[in-house]
């Protein structure tokens, strides 16, 4: 008995080995990954942590080691990470890259004349993007390929929770008017038919010109849009600059969920913080400013 279960140990470890080294770019991406990979593989490795910017982030050298003996990636694409274009093609040469913006039934919307790469900020996206991850680690994987697909089953199961809870957390401020810093929510305020009324910059690297900013405040003041959100991290500067003289709050959404534990729970705190920054920021209308 003893022997047995000791082949048993060298045969899950022998499993363990040669199940595929993933690579996630950022945390909601990672933690889907993860779900469909629990009890599977190791944890994916993750490239964008803390505060540091999906947009444009200097490797390390443990991460050009990642990409480099990784066997699958998964980004959203371009759009979103565009540090990575470069060292993929250099250092993840045989590795199978996944853009998950691509992925099947991923609802796209435009803006500013390209696809808003924030495709994950609805979880009927995450379900596509789990049912394309599922697929993909099949191929590179398909002695597990049922265990991820039973993996994917589950976790489009707790997504539909999560879409069902949040949809109520937000039914009693869908109509409430707010303002965006940065022109990353288009995908959770459509999903949840919330009342975005500006923002102010669509580019996460772009400071808004003089007229537009005018424009901004100048809609802010004609619908009594209630908040402002930021991102964290960021220079308050921008937004008190466009809040002045009105009673419109400042908060905060962190679409990446920069000091959140990775795993496979993350997306589901990112999420639910989200739902709540939006419904502690408009539950109420602000106090009117004084004369």
């Amino acid at each position: 008995m003893v022997f047995c279960a000791f082949l048993g140990l060298v045969a899950a470890g022998l499993s363990r080995a040669e199940t595929p080294k993933i690579v996630a770019s950022i945390k909601p991406v990672h933690s889907l990954v993860a779900g469909v990979t629990d009890g599977i593989t190791g944890a994916p490795y993750l490239l964008v942590r803390g505060y540091a910017s999906p947009h444009a982030l200097a490797l390390r050298p443990s991460d050009a080691s990642a990409l480099a003996s990784a066997k699958i990636v998964f980004w959203i694409g371009p759009a979103m990470e565009r540090f990575l274009e470069r060292p993929l093609a250099a250092l993840a040469t045989r590795a199978r890259i996944v853009a998950l913006i691509e992925a099947s039934r991923v609802r796209r919307l435009r803006s500013a004349g390209a696809y808003d790469p924030h495709i994950w900020l609805d979880p009927g996206n995450a379900k596509a993007m789990v049912r394309a991850i599922a697929a993909a680690l099949s191929v590179a994987d398909p002695n597990n390929s049922g265990r991820y697909r039973a993996n994917a089953d589950r976790l489009g199961g707790r997504l539909n929770r999560l879409d069902a809870e949040i949809a109520q957390t937000l039914e009693p401020v869908r109509s409430a008017p707010y303002v965006v810093l940065h022109d990353a929510y288009r995908y959770f305020g459509q999903r949840y038919r919330l009342n975005q009324v500006a923002a102010a910059s669509v580019g996460s690297q772009d400071r808004p010109g003089a007229r537009h900013l005018i424009q901004v405040r100048k809609r802010l003041r004609q619908t009594g849009a209630r908040c402002l959100f930021h991102e964290p991290g960021k220079s308050l500067g921008l937004a008190n600059t466009i809040v002045r003289g009105t009673s419109a709050r400042i908060a905060v959404l962190d679409p990446i969920g920069v000091d959140i534990k990775p795993g496979r729970d993350a997306y589901f705190t990112i999420m639910r913080r989200m739902a709540r920054s939006f419904k502690n920021c408009l539950v109420s209308p602000p106090a009117r400013p004084k004369p």
